[in-house]
Formats: C-alpha cells, structure tokens, sequence
C-alpha cells in the first residue's frame, strides 16, 4: 500500500485530476460564497468578482460601451486587459456563471500543468522527484491564483509551453501563444525576447507581427475601427494612470516601505529591465544550452513579476512555477535550500491561513515581504547568466548533475 501510494504522483493521470478537483473546489467556493459590499458603494458583489469584470467586458464591447470606465452596477474595480481578451472571453460570458466560471478555473490549472509538463520534456536534466515537489509546491500558488479567478496561471502555463514548443522547432506555436499572452497582460510580450536565443530570426519577427495583427484586429468583428480607436485610446488612457497609483507587491514596493521616497519606480524598472536584458543581447553571440535558454525565460518570469507596480498575491504564480523549477533542481547548494524555505513560508503560505495572521499583518503584508524570496532568487538567477557570459563553463547555480 505505502509503495503503491509513492508511485501515484508518477501516474500520468494523478495531477490532471488533482488540478481538476483544485478548480472545481475553488470555484466552488466562490460562487457559495456570501456576496459582500465595500464601504463607497450601495451594491453587493460576488466572490467571483474578477470574473464578472472579465464576463461583462465582452457585453461592453459589443454594445460599444467603453471597458475602460468603472461599472459599480455590475462588479468593482477596472477592466484592464485588451479589446482582444474582452472579445476572446465572449466563450465564458454567454454561459451560466457556474458553468463559466468553472471551466475558466479549469483551462488556468490545465495550461498551467501542460506548461510544467512540456517545460519538463524539453529539459534534459531528468529528476522525477524534482518534478514532483515541482508540481505540488506550485500547485499551492496556483489555488490562489484559482481563488481569485485571475489569469496567471493561464500566462505562466503559456510561456513555459512556448519554450518548449520553440524548443521543438515549433516557433510558430510559441510565438502565438507568447503573442496571446501580451493581449491578456502587456508584460506577457517581455518573453519575446527567446527571438534572440533560437535561429531564423527573420521568419520568426514576420510570423511575431503577423500573430500580432491578427490579434489586435480580432475585435474588428464587432466594431468599426474608429471605436476600436476609441478603445484603444481609453485603453492606453487607463494603463497611464494606473501606473501612478500603485507599488504592488513588487521590488518597488518593498523600497518604498523601507526607504519611502528615495526610489522612482520608473528608474527602479528600467535598471531591471536593463539587468535582465543583457544575457538575452549576448545570447545572440553564442550557441547556448536549451537549459541556458529555459533559465533566461524563468528570470524574464520573475522579474514580470517582481518589477510589476500592480502585482497582488496572486499574480505570483508566474514568478513561483520558475522559481520553483531552478531552486529545486539546484537543491544541493546551500543558499538555495534556505531561498526554497524562504521562498514556500513568505510567497507562498503567506497568504493562507496556516501562516500565523499577526505575522501576516504586521509584517508580510505592510512590507510586502511575500516579493522578498523572489527578489532574491531573481538576483541570483541573473549572476548565474552573467557567469554564464563571462565564462565558457556554466556556474554551479545554471548546471545541475544530480540525480536520485
């Protein structure tokens, strides 16, 4: 019996179910869960808030009405995704909320776990214990995401997928489902950047533009294109003034607690984007491993992450699942083990109710420690790059020769 519950994890179907049943709890608990109210307004919403802004907006854009503007009748907060993602979600919003509902959660926890699993496949270091510890520690991350019916599995899953399917050759594939990405968050597009990593440089930039044309122009089925300027204007509207609200629960947010006023956000970004950025230039100059290229991508997942002033609890699950990936693989070195420990107490039980609440209330929260784990991890995955630069033989953080 013990022998035979060890071996269920490896069973091909024992995570598809699991995941299942996590979407199906989840949504669950959303829609039994009691409507609630906020002190600015007279009307009850939803557990399921986030996913009635994603229904609604394909009824506002068909009607015409901008997506841009806040709804209180119907749900709180802003939609903030692109005219193509309101129209794409026009497959959720004719059905029952129940129904909806469910199998949004469903596709998140379904790509997600296909992109673990191509990302797997693709790799050549083979550690069926790693995988896992891999799936299950990130399956924590992903119930939050799930709660909160976000999107960000669905981005996670589609990024890793598209490694694996440039891996294969398939660059049409990836580029479409890293094009997809950027319609649902801007930040999705960062991963376009694995252009530079792979050949046939010029067929992939037409078939990038060509993806991204026929995406952006999808919402030209229901509208005239001077109201789809209109949108894209509010759109762009929405995302300036956005921007200057918020730190989120990001690198920014954590310099501005601690050291109130010294940083601009702006300047804190661009010093990332311009750290992240150099491994990708100097991978065009050299032939690179395809563990080299799978460990620039999960850099490019955590720093979308922890350089995003609007990132929440659960946008954490795209900076998590590489996290995970490359901490456990190297699990062998010392700093490591103590960022994993790090990394599953603050980012990813913070949030729950096994992690003490004043802890939570006092410190993780207001400090925005839950970014702390991925901020260091981040570090360390772009020193293990930039060794890799500098030096013909990868550093003992990029190579892994463990086994079980």
């Amino acid at each position: 019996m013990n022998a035979w519950m060890l071996r269920l994890p490896q069973h091909r179907f024992f995570w598809p179910i699991l995941l299942a049943c996590f979407a199906v709890v989840a949504s669950l608990q959303s829609l039994w869960a009691p409507r609630v109210s906020l002190s600015h307004t007279e009307h009850l919403y939803t557990a399921y808030n986030n996913y009635i802004i994603f229904k609604q907006s394909f009824f506002h854009l068909i009607h015409h009405q901008s997506l841009y503007q806040l709804y209180p009748h119907e749900h709180w907060d802003l939609f903030k995704y692109s005219p193509t993602f309101a129209l794409l979600f026009g497959a959720w919003a004719m059905l029952p909320d129940a129904v909806g509902l469910l199998l949004w959660n469903s596709l998140n926890a379904w790509v997600w776990w296909k992109g673990i699993r191509v990302w797997q496949q693709n790799s050549s270091i083979q550690i069926p214990t790693m995988n896992g510890w891999w799936l299950g520690l990130g399956a924590l991350e992903l119930i939050t995401s799930l709660q909160n019916e976000q999107s960000n599995a669905l981005i996670a899953g589609l990024l890793m997928w598209a490694w694996g399917e440039w891996e294969r050759g398939a660059s049409s594939r990836a580029i479409a489902m890293i094009m997809m990405t950027g319609f649902i968050k801007l930040f999705g597009w960062a991963a376009l950047l694995l252009w530079l990593a792979y050949p046939h440089k010029r067929r992939n930039f037409l078939l990038g533009l060509g993806w991204g044309l026929f995406l952006a122009a999808l919402p030209l089925m229901v509208m005239s294109p001077s109201i789809y300027l209109w949108q894209m204007q509010e759109y762009l509207r929405m995302l300036g003034e956005d921007h200057s609200l918020s730190y989120g629960i990001s690198l920014m947010g954590i310099l501005e607690k601690t050291m109130p006023g010294l940083w601009n956000k702006n300047v804190v970004l661009l010093l990332g984007l311009g750290i992240m950025i150099i491994p990708w230039i100097g991978a065009m100059f050299r032939r690179d491993t395809a563990e080299n290229r799978a460990l620039g991508l999960a850099a490019l997942m955590v720093w979308m992450v922890i350089f995003n002033h609007k990132a929440e609890s659960p946008t954490f699950v795209i900076a998590v699942t590489p996290a995970l990936w490359w901490l456990l693989r190297n699990r062998e070195e010392m700093v490591l083990q103590i960022l994993l420990v790090a990394l599953i107490l603050l980012t990813v039980l913070s949030p729950t109710e096994v992690f003490p609440t004043v802890l939570r209330k006092e410190w993780v929260e207001p400090y925005h420690l839950k970014a702390l784990p991925a901020v260091l991890v981040w570090i360390l995955m772009q020193w293990s790059l930039y060794r890799g630069l500098w030096s013909s033989t990868p550093s003992s953080l990029t190579s892994s020769g463990q086994t079980d």
